[in-house]
């Protein structure tokens, strides 16, 4: 929610003096600002065989108002070599709250290329 308002001053005599609109922003709105962390990394690499539990760690990005704190994240559009199939990348099973950044994979018994948003 936002606020628009005006000040004015009013010296000893009369005179006056109004401000240019002001603007109070209450919440998390759509003027601030969320950053993805600098150790976020785009890419992670395991071996075939490997377990395909806890992969890749998401690390999540940063809001400039400190009482705007990511609550959660969901992993959507997963795709192998391109195609969607969906459940190929999910929160681990190990995850036990919302908050959880810990991403499994479902197989990792072939060269494969998984992809996903958050």
């Amino acid at each position: 929610m936002d606020y628009s308002f005006y000040m004015v001053w009013i010296a000893e005599g009369g005179f006056q003096k109004i401000s240019n609109e002001l603007k109070l922003y209450v919440g998390c709105t759509s003027t601030m600002t969320i950053t993805d962390d600098p150790a976020f990394t785009l890419t992670s690499e395991i071996g075939i065989g490997h377990s395909g539990q806890t992969v890749y760690n998401i690390v999540p990005p940063t809001s400039d108002r400190s009482y705007c704190a990511i609550t959660s994240h969901a992993i959507i559009d997963t795709k192998v070599l391109g195609t969607v199939v969906a459940g190929s990348a999910f929160k681990s099973s190990t995850c036990l709250s919302p908050t959880c950044t810990t991403v499994d994979i479902a197989s990792t018994s072939s060269i494969v290329n998984v992809q996903f948003k958050v």
